[in-house]
Order: C-alpha cells, then structure tokens, then sequence
C-alpha cells in the first residue's frame, strides 16, 4: 500500500528563501489535492538571520525535526555580511547534510513528477521510477578546501 501523508521539515531560511519557500508550499498543496496524498509542513528555524537572532545557525530541535521528517524543504539561506566568528559563511544546509549523512540526491515520487507535468507533454524518461536518482562517491558539497591526493593517501596520476 502506498504512502498517502508525508511529513516535511521546512527551513524558510534568509532573504528571498522565505518568498520561495511559500510559493513551494502553495505548489505543494495543490498538487497534493490533485494526486490525493497530504503533506503535513512545519516550518522551523535555521539561517543566517536565526543566528543573529540567536546565535545559532541550526538549532538542535530544527535537526532533530528533520530527522524525524519524510522530507526536508529548504529556502536559500545566508546573508553575505553575517559570518561566524571564525569569518566562514552561516551555511545549515551543509551541516544538515553532514549531520544526516546526506551525499545522494532522489527524483521525487514518479506521480507527483507526472501531476507536475504540463498538459499534453507526452510521457519521458522523468517518469520511470527511480529517473533523477544520482549518487555520489563523496560528499558534494563542502565547507572547506578538498584533501589534497597526498593528504588523501593516493598516488601521484590517479
């Protein structure tokens, strides 16, 4: 039997996040009546301006959240001028991913690719169950620099 209700963490996150985030979840709601599922959002805390606000970028209940969610929405997050004091980037996209083991990306739900398509756009590879599905070998996104192949243990023209 098929999943009918899902639960989404949402991270409106800083700037035009926020506006994005909203018109993500009108999308949602619609498609959800279109496809008979639900989708059950909170929004909870994270970004830059959380942290000026309160001095943490990613709060531990908004990760516990996100742990417990079916899935996560995030709007852009950081403000160029807010930094931590070591001066890197306020980024808890990345620390979700890292706190989470996140390193493969999956297409959504083939019916709601299908509800998503545009009306008389005939059917194509997006529409075969697992179509988008991408791993990865190592984490793609990173807040420093790569190891170097020396530092990795590799030898030189590999």
């Amino acid at each position: 039997m098929s999943k009918t209700a899902y639960s989404i963490a949402v991270l409106p996150g800083d700037g035009i996040g926020v506006e994005v985030v909203d018109a993500a979840l009108a999308v949602l709601q619609a498609i959800a009546k279109r496809i008979g599922r639900r989708f059950d959002c909170a929004k909870h805390p994270a970004g830059a301006q959380h942290y000026l606000d309160c001095g943490d970028a990613l709060p531990q209940s908004t990760l516990a959240a996100c742990r417990a969610a079916d899935a996560i929405l995030f709007g852009a997050m950081g403000l160029p001028e807010v930094r931590q004091q070591d001066g890197t980037e306020i980024i808890p996209q990345l620390d979700i991913r890292f706190a989470l083991d996140l390193y493969a990306r999956r297409a959504a739900d083939p019916q709601l690719r299908r509800a998503a398509r545009p009306p008389g756009r005939p059917a194509g590879l997006d529409d075969r169950p697992g179509a988008g599905a991408r791993e990865h070998r190592r984490p793609v996104l990173r807040a420093g620099p790569w190891p170097s192949r020396r530092q990795r243990g590799r030898r030189r023209g590999l």
